[in-house]
């Protein structure tokens, strides 16, 4: 967390004093922002990596590989805290929204990535802004 350090000057009877006083610039607003896997399709490997952060948002790419013998239409299911601001490569559908979201995320016809051959890989990603 990055820090302000202000210098507060404070006139009494004899004279002038300094005081430091540090106030928090990233704010608590910084920290909410998550996405965690929660489930995925048998035989799908998820990486899930953070590829940016800033006070107000965050995004995260996932790359899932077919590690079944077979073609395989795939699904996951992350739990966000935020709220989801983009995607891509993928379709989502909100499954519960009372505390954060769980949303259910599917191959996309557009990105060719809805059926992915065993061994084969796609990326998705979501940013949630916070």
């Amino acid at each position: 967390m990055r820090r302000l350090v202000a210098a507060i000057a404070l006139l009494t009877a004899d004279g002038c004093r300094e005081e430091a006083v540090v106030l928090d610039v990233d704010g608590a607003a910084a920290g909410a922002c998550a996405l965690t896997l929660v489930d995925e399709s048998e035989g799908l490997e998820v990486a899930v990596a953070e590829q940016s952060r800033w006070p107000a948002g965050a995004c995260y790419e996932l790359t899932l590989t077919n590690q079944s013998g077979a073609r395989l239409d795939w699904s996951v299911l992350v739990a966000v805290t935020g709220l989801l601001d983009n995607t891509w490569n993928t379709t989502t559908t909100v499954i519960d929204a009372s505390d954060g979201a769980l949303i259910e995320a599917r191959g996309l016809a557009s990105s060719n990535n809805q059926r992915l051959e065993p061994g084969a890989s796609a990326t998705i990603g979501f940013c949630l802004a916070c």
